[in-house]
């Protein structure tokens, strides 16, 4: 089943992070998943949320991204200077049946 992994990150450490940047795609790859959101402007319509930086990744299933998120591939388990970034959330949600577009919710 389909699954995504939502993380919600405040860099702290930008020159860390950008090497962080280079290393996580081709790991998240080598997992077969792939990124359907990295950084740009985010906000909310509604309630206080205030989101810094969030990155969205696909992944055939729940299992796989966990098992990259775990793995000594994610850059997060490498030697680079940590923390360079608040981590403010990491989720995960599965879809259960294909997107439609709903008249009103």
């Amino acid at each position: 089943m389909v699954a995504y992994i939502i993380a919600e990150i405040e860099v702290t450490d930008p020159e860390a992070y950008e090497e962080y940047k280079k290393l996580t795609p081709q790991s998240i790859a080598a997992y077969g998943g792939k990124y359907l959101v990295r950084g740009g402007a985010a906000g909310n319509f509604e309630g206080d949320w205030q989101p810094k930086r969030v990155i969205i990744t696909e992944w055939e299933s729940v299992e796989r991204g966990k098992e990259w998120h775990d793995s000594e591939a994610y850059p997060c388990h490498t030697s680079l200077p940590f923390p360079l970034g608040k981590g403010l959330g990491v989720r995960f949600l599965e879809r259960i049946r294909p997107v439609r577009k709903w008249p009103c919710l």
